[in-house]
């Protein structure tokens, strides 16, 4: 993994995230690895490996700093930017320096705190929760946008979930998929949905893949989607094109 990154193996594909028009809201940065002997080498088998031996946090600055350097280039085109959001690890976030490597990449890259997301999984708020609010309280004054992903799968307590700074929930695909179908997935979505609206939070339900999902979704009160069904992840040239279009 390390020599992935000295190599440069290691690139980004942008997934958009829509409102119910479906219009550009933001974009989610997700890491690809093209290994010249393998081919494409799935997050699914790298990034455990890389938690393991903290080299999660060498990736998570190089997916941060390809982030940034993309859209400072589509700042300077002149399009109307959408945030970027970043997956960041427990092991990063708990990292000493993280607040100053979050404030360096904003100022080294002339990209205003607006302009960033991060996303962390509720398994990272389990370990050290009162470190995680005292760190994400920071990175929110400087502007940047905070969601949990996967969000109904983990065990976070509704207690710590007010005291965080938050701004977004993302519901899981794991409830999206079939929520259009079964009366749980339906009612859990309809819960975390609720639970957002009463947090003054925006929501989204990543996964989306069919019609009747985003039906069943805005019928509940999700208005933002993420999914197939709208846009897969594509290369920066792509995004540039669908920017272009009016």
């Amino acid at each position: 993994i390390k020599h992935a990154i000295i190599a440069e193996q290691f690139y980004i594909d942008y997934q958009p995230k829509v409102n119910s028009k479906g219009g550009i809201i933001g974009f989610e940065a997700l890491i690809r690895w093209y290994h010249p002997d393998k081919g494409i080498v799935s997050p699914a088998d790298f990034i455990p490996i890389a938690e393991e031996t903290h080299l999660i946090i060498d990736i998570g600055k190089w997916v941060m700093n390809a982030a940034l350097t993309q859209q400072r280039k589509w700042i300077d085109l002149g399009f109307a930017v959408k945030p970027i959001s970043v997956n960041i690890s427990g092991h990063q976030l708990m990292a000493e320096d993280f607040i100053t490597f979050i404030k360096d990449s904003l100022v080294d890259h002339n990209v205003e705190g607006r302009l960033l997301e991060i996303e962390i999984t509720e398994g990272v708020l389990i370990n050290e929760i009162e470190r995680c609010i005292e760190v994400l309280t920071v990175v929110k004054s400087l502007g940047v946008h905070i969601s949990i992903d996967d969000f109904g799968t983990g065990y976070s307590s509704l207690n710590y979930l007010r005291r965080l700074p938050l701004d977004i929930l993302k519901i899981d695909r794991a409830f999206v998929r079939e929520c259009d179908a079964i009366d749980e997935d339906r009612e859990i979505c309809a819960a975390i949905i609720n639970l957002a609206h009463s947090m003054d939070l925006s929501v989204i339900a990543e996964g989306v893949e069919t019609k009747a999902q985003v039906e069943t979704l805005m019928s509940l009160g999700c208005h933002n989607f993420q999914g197939f069904y709208y846009h897969k992840p594509m290369g920066r040239q792509k995004i540039t094109e669908l920017l272009i279009q009016p």
